[in-house]
């Protein structure tokens, strides 16, 4: 696949018209009140086998030992925690790299801001910073969302040497607010297909939705949002036709099989089911030009209906978008 002429400049146009969008949403969240979130330190507790004293943090303690799997807590029970070297092992990077979470602190707090005219129903919830036990970055339980630090310090950390550079170049502090904006909106609105066998195009909409969604709340450009480099990125633009006639000649777009729909989005080195030069996560990239080409059709639709089996499972989803890459 090659980067034809007229696909450089179709993505030179996309590019001007995502700046546009971007600097309308910057005006609005300066118009905003916009206040730093309180970011709670619960891993300099619990993280160090401190029980706390307080009854948000013991709420929030709580909370992730039962999703955790973990005995409620006590001084002993988080005393054992604290020893799991899985904990342990981050202590050090952490502190040394989020001493101070203030510019952590704002940029949440102007997502949190955006999602007041953004996805109004959604509710804001209390942030607590934690070393987490999980391979998930970002955790929504009810009213809570935990970060855990340890999954954000960096390409080069030490202890991610085992990880592929695809994994690797997400672990950085500054996909923090993407992480969280995106997890508040899968939390809020998760993927539910109308029947058991949705097909492919439900999830590349959904996703494009959730892509959308995140742009907006976080003001990052379509690139920084999906996770792709300067390359990959002109890459995908370059051959987003080729992409999307390989989707369709291929027989997968209508298709209901759940591997194909993961091979299309899910964070990988490439798309198996496509090529190898595709990079990962590719049916993310198609479904947000998907869902971009039906708001130019459709100026009126809110972004809470994209979120909802309405949008991305109608059948009318297609002629309604008019995507024509």
């Amino acid at each position: 696949m090659s980067i034809s002429t007229t696909a450089v400049r179709a993505y030179s146009r996309f590019s001007k018209a995502i700046l546009s969008v971007a600097a309308t949403w910057c005006m609005v969240s300066c118009q905003s009140d916009v206040k730093p979130v309180e970011l709670h330190r619960l891993d300099r507790q619990i993280a160090r086998g401190v029980m706390p004293d307080d009854s948000l943090s013991v709420k929030a303690t709580e909370t992730l030992f039962k999703i955790s799997g973990y005995p409620a807590p006590t001084p002993l029970t988080v005393a054992d925690y604290a020893e799991k070297p899985s904990i342990r092992e981050h202590l050090d990077g952490v502190e040394r790299e989020y001493g101070d979470t203030r510019r952590e602190s704002m940029a949440i707090g102007e997502v949190f801001a955006r999602m007041r005219s953004v996805l109004p129903q959604v509710r804001v919830p209390e942030v607590f910073a934690i070393i987490s036990p999980f391979s998930q970055s970002v955790l929504v339980a009810d009213t809570l969302l935990y970060i855990g630090l340890n999954h954000y310090l960096g390409a080069d950390y030490v202890h991610y040497e085992y990880f592929p550079d695809y994994v690797r170049a997400l672990k950085v502090r500054d996909r923090i607010p993407v992480d969280v904006a995106e997890a508040l909106v899968r939390s809020a609105y998760p993927y539910r297909p109308s029947d058991d066998y949705p097909q492919v195009v439900t999830r590349l909409a959904y996703e494009g939705a959730v892509a959308e969604a995140v742009m907006r709340l976080t003001d990052r450009s379509e690139a920084c949002v999906l996770g792709y480099d300067d390359s990959q990125y002109a890459w995908l633009c370059g051959n987003e036709l080729k992409i999307w006639q390989s989707i369709v000649g291929g027989q997968m777009l209508f298709s209901t099989d759940y591997a194909i729909a993961r091979s299309l989005v899910d964070v990988a080195p490439h798309v198996s089911v496509i090529s190898p030069e595709v990079p990962g996560r590719a049916g993310r990239f198609i479904g947000h030009r998907l869902v971009k080409s039906y708001i130019d059709n459709n100026p009126s639709a809110s972004m809470e209906h994209m979120l909802t089996p309405a949008f991305y499972c109608s059948p009318s989803l297609l002629t309604s978008a008019k995507y024509n890459p």
